[in-house]
């Protein structure tokens, strides 16, 4: 029983570690994303100038 309990709460740690990383990597992904597109706006307004 104990390492039934084990293996649960390890299932329940991975299954935590798994969901901070895909949030993570959607954070990075979306400010990446929007880093472009201010130094894209940026560049076009220097352009228009």
């Amino acid at each position: 029983m104990m390492m039934q309990m084990v293996g649960t709460f390890a299932e329940f740690e991975r299954a935590m570690l798994r969901e901070r990383t895909q949030n993570g990597l959607d954070a990075a992904r979306s400010k990446a994303v929007s880093a472009v597109a201010a130094q894209n706006s940026r560049s076009t307004s220097k352009m228009k100038s």
